[in-house]
């Protein structure tokens, strides 16, 4: 194991990002359970309160970007960096669009070729174009990753998101680029690198104005409760940048409550298969009752994630050399 050096301050503060790293790890948890109970409600007659889980995917995704902006050990963002990201969503997703497919010809028997060209999208993570699109989120969160990657080659990125004039100005161009492309993927990621080149900003303003947090993300769920989507297109992509700045807030608020919690065996396994759980839940969640989804959902989890220990193994030796 590589022996890294630290100057006694930076020992401190790596320090107490690891322990911040239990709060984290319970907002995973928390966000797998919602994106489980969105699913479920859809197949249970209850798709009128699916809002109140509308912050579950932004937070997954916008949660990676606020850990590597508060590193005090700066991750190289290089190559190599992607190539790990790839493997390590790969390694779970692959087996889960293998059961899915199988499930799916099964079910479509007679339409083989658009299945197969389903499963080529789903292979390169052009999950919009695939068959149940639902896991755009594979597809976002990978091109966040890319982005982060391209951005970091920019040293004047770094001046640009943290200046507050010309992250107003981004911010009016992103929403503006609405009434062209309503796509999600254009603020996911620019949400995605605000709060990585932010964080530690936003950790300070989180930590200093901690009781404002809570009121202001109820009032963006009171608003989004009131599905302003519905009543105008465009309220469709102004919805996607209102979920970010609630997953945004969901994160301090989380990671403050929990700031001092202790470590727990059992929180830590439910956080470490987390991802597992949240691609689990597509294949019961929306059909059956919750005292079989739930358990089922978990046990194919548990089984998603051994099989992933596996799998990393064998693609990291077959990527070694690339």
């Amino acid at each position: 194991m590589k022996r890294i050096s630290l100057s006694c301050y930076e020992n401190v503060n790596f320090y107490m990002q690891m322990k911040k790293e239990n709060s984290i790890t319970i907002l995973r948890v928390l966000c797998a359970i919602q994106v489980f109970l969105v699913h479920f409600f859809a197949g249970h007659h209850l798709r009128e309160y699916m809002w109140l889980f509308d912050v579950a995917v932004p937070s997954f995704i916008l949660v990676s970007a606020y850990l590597y902006g508060l590193r005090t050990v700066e991750t190289k963002f290089n190559f190599e960096f992607l190539k790990r990201r790839w493997i390590a969503l790969s390694c779970v997703f692959y087996p889960y669009i293998i059961i899915k497919y199988i499930i799916l010809i099964f079910k479509l028997p007679d339409n083989i070729f658009f299945l197969f060209k389903s499963f080529v999208f789903d292979i390169f993570y052009l999950n919009v174009f695939a068959i149940n699109g639902g896991e755009w989120f594979m597809q976002t969160i990978l091109y966040c990753y890319i982005s982060l990657f391209i951005c970091k080659k920019f040293k004047i990125l770094d001046r640009i998101f943290k200046n507050k004039c010309y992250t107003l100005l981004m911010f009016l161009l992103v929403i503006a680029c609405g009434f062209i492309y309503r796509g999600f993927n254009l603020i996911y990621i620019y949400a995605y690198l605000l709060v990585y080149y932010n964080a530690k900003y936003i950790q300070i303003v989180g930590k200093k104005y901690s009781l404002a947090i809570l009121p202001i993300l109820v009032s963006l769920y009171v608003l989004d409760s009131l599905r302003y989507m519905d009543d105008f297109h465009y309220g469709i992509y102004l919805n996607y940048m209102h979920r970010c700045f609630m997953g945004i807030l969901f994160v301090l608020l989380v990671s403050q409550l929990f700031a001092k919690i202790k470590e727990n065996k059992i929180v830590d396994y439910f956080g470490l298969i987390s991802f597992e759980f949240f691609l689990a839940q597509s294949f019961f969640a929306y059909d059956y009752p919750l005292y079989i989804c739930l358990p089922c959902t978990l046990f194919l989890a548990i089984i998603f994630h051994y099989v992933g220990i596996k799998n990393k193994l064998f693609l990291q030796n077959v990527t070694k050399n690339i």
